[in-house]
């Protein structure tokens, strides 16, 4: 890298100094670098969250900081990620996104925030392949939702929990009852657990079947064993 911006005009001894300026290891780091610039201290707030939220959500462990991950700096307005696979040759990319906040606007649109990705496709057969195919159709997902803003941390911990336990989920976030059963009907995924006030303190959900429309009440265990023999 010093060659090439060496072949471009500068000396090694402003390179290393450049470099010096730019390289970060951790997001500490990070932040005093930027420390007099507001949009370089909200970008570092924004990942520090993200991280924090990972730590209380327990998959902190899964994530790193990588300051020399670049994507499309002409429409993305927020974190940028990639997503990597653990393989024989080391670890893969296979998928990468962030934010965007203008880009659904700019396409006529209603303005919204957003947060897209995309795969790989060639990518994810190839690991496919080399973990020996995809063996068994996957089973329809359970569809989680959070009733208000206040329980989504309680709805994405369960999610997490089920997800671990090998349960397919679709986890659509906060909605209202009505919504959350419209879409269960339109992308057929019949069972449905809302988790409200109730279910974030007692740790019992409300397990909804809308083919056999029946409920059960059940904790997380309880889910998980009856989930894994549905499948």
């Amino acid at each position: 890298m010093r060659d090439e911006f060496v072949k471009y005009g500068l000396t090694v001894e402003q390179f290393e100094r450049f470099f010096d300026t730019i390289v970060v290891e951790t997001l500490d780091q990070a932040a005093e670098r930027v420390a007099g610039d507001p949009k370089g201290k909200e970008g570092v707030d924004e990942l520090k969250e993200i991280f924090a939220k990972a730590a209380r959500l327990g998959f902190a462990q899964h994530i790193a900081f990588d300051w020399t991950l670049v994507r499309g700096l002409d429409y993305y307005t927020g974190p940028i990620f990639e997503a990597r696979a653990k393989t024989e040759s080391g670890f893969g990319s296979f998928g990468g996104g962030g934010r965007y906040d203008d880009l659904i606007g700019l396409y006529g649109g209603q303005p919204q925030g957003a947060v897209g990705f995309s795969f790989g496709l060639e990518r994810l057969i190839g690991l496919l392949e080399e973990r020996g195919g995809a063996k068994n159709a996957a089973p329809r997902a359970l569809l989680i939702a959070a009733a208000d803003g206040e329980r989504v941390e309680a709805a994405e911990k369960l999610a997490l929990a089920l997800r671990r336990a090998g349960i397919a989920v679709r986890f659509l976030g906060q909605a209202k009852k009505d919504k959350v059963f419209k879409y269960s009907t339109a992308a057929g995924l019949p069972r449905v657990v809302i988790v409200g006030e109730e279910e974030a303190a007692s740790g019992v959900y409300a397990l909804r079947d809308g083919e056999t429309r029946q409920e059960r009440k059940l904790t997380e265990a309880e889910l998980i064993a009856a989930l894994t023999r549905a499948q």
